[in-house]
């Protein structure tokens, strides 16, 4: 990611860039793709709820589309990009790859005096391989060309009862479209909208602790939770380490093959958990140890969960260390462990009296004011798309806004990779 970050002091400078997940409504909470989030220096977005209040540019569509790549923000998945009327009609999305973008059409534009256009516009789009998303949806009956066309249409489903659930997904299903319920930000409003039948969620709803008192951790976490403070002990001995690890046989394989990796070159293949862990050293034994830690605790949960806490953890470590705010280790173990208390269905408080980290760690992730629960809550508020939270922060320390979205954009590398090398092969 290098290259990316050198960008900070040309094009990049004026874009700031985050996702929204899109996520299946089973359990596995596949992910879908994700919705883009933009932002230039004078305050201009491309992808928001509130499409009349903002306008999006090509300049910065084109900026983060060409100088950043769709894949380097999405992976793998979907990017769905918002276009306001004038960009959407003139060919601006053309800019994006067909096979991995969807155009998203908001009611500025589906509801538009200048439908045939539209209309024109998405069969044309579609042709060249693009999919059509409608956003904001109501149902009226000028839209039902559109709706036959349509590969997603979006729908905010919050305080509807089940009447009105059913009027407003009966002629999207009609029309065999599949179904986002938008704005799922908390387990309640996940299961409000699963048991309407829709196909696809968008939002953290994941990222949502749900407390249930009194309840006893699976085996398999309080494992992890031991493997993670005899990582994080001061005196820290790889012996006993190794021991825990024994006994899981795919969390032996994943340190092997981590340690075998490119990444680190090591001459010969090391064979023993006991020699991996040594040859790596503490604070890469603690950095790989976190992230096992954090996917075998949010497991069976949804992947996405882990992901967000990698790419936190990243982006805290890289922020933190420019800023001076604490250790990198610090910073590091603060993202990683932002989402404790959902994985454990536990309250933060609790769920900290589990695990072995430094006090100004644990007391940032319970709230208390100073710099390190700044800076967890500028990388949240970046991640979400909370344009005015992240300024406003950034303003306060002094800290250089200009550079979020490099490390923003190495962050989701480095998790995406990290968790790569943490997959067990078929």
């Amino acid at each position: 990611m290098t290259e990316t970050l050198k960008l900070g002091a040309g094009a990049l400078a004026t874009v700031q860039v985050a996702r929204r997940p899109i996520l299946t409504a089973d359990d596995q909470h596949t992910p879908l793709g994700y919705e883009l989030l933009f932002r230039d220096s004078g305050g201009l977005f491309s992808a928001f709820s509130e499409v009349d209040e903002f306008r999006a540019t090509s300049e910065v569509v084109s900026h983060s589309v060409l100088t950043l790549g769709v894949d380097t923000v999405v992976g793998d998945h979907l990017a769905f990009v918002r276009f306001p009327l004038a960009q959407f009609v003139d060919s601006t999305p053309l800019l994006m790859p067909p096979d991995q973008s969807t155009l998203e059409l908001g009611r500025d534009v589906w509801a538009s005096r200048n439908r045939d256009a539209v209309l024109a516009r998405c069969q044309d789009y579609r042709r060249r391989g693009y999919r059509i998303a409608l956003a904001d949806f109501f149902w009226t009956a000028s839209c039902q060309p559109l709706l036959a066309i349509a590969d997603f249409v979006k729908v905010d489903l919050r305080g509807k009862d089940t009447d009105e659930i059913e009027a407003t997904l009966a002629p999207i299903r009609e029309h065999g479209c599949a179904v986002i319920a938008t704005s799922v930000d908390t387990a309640d409003d996940r299961d409000h909208v699963v048991s309407a039948g829709v196909d696809y969620v968008q939002g953290f709803f994941f990222s949502s602790a749900r407390v249930v008192e009194g309840r006893e951790l699976p085996g398999h976490k309080v494992a992890y939770l031991q493997l993670q403070r005899l990582a994080y002990a001061e005196d820290m001995d790889f012996a006993q380490v190794a021991r825990v690890i024994k006994t899981d046989v795919a969390l032996s394989f994943k340190l092997l093959r981590f340690v075998n990796s490119a990444h680190f070159g090591f001459r010969g293949r090391i064979e023993s958990l006991e020699r991996a862990l040594v040859m790596l050293g503490i604070e890469n034994v603690r950095r790989w140890v976190s992230v096992a830690t954090v996917s075998g605790l949010s497991s069976p949960g949804p992947r996405e969960l882990a992901l967000v806490c990698a790419t936190r953890a990243r982006f805290c470590e890289s922020l933190g260390s420019r800023l001076g705010v604490a250790t990198p280790h610090a910073c590091f173990s603060l993202g990683m462990f932002s989402l404790i208390d959902v994985m454990l269905g536990r309250s933060m408080a609790d769920a900290l009296a589990d695990v072995s980290m430094d006090t100004e760690v644990t007391d940032a992730l319970q709230g208390e004011p100073g710099a390190l629960q700044d800076l967890l809550e500028i990388v949240v508020a970046y991640e979400r798309g909370q344009w005015d939270t992240v300024s406003s922060i950034a303003e306060q320390h002094g800290w250089p806004e200009t550079e979020l979205i490099g490390l923003y954009l190495d962050a989701i590398e480095w998790g995406r990779e990290f968790f790569g090398s943490m997959a067990v092969a078929a």
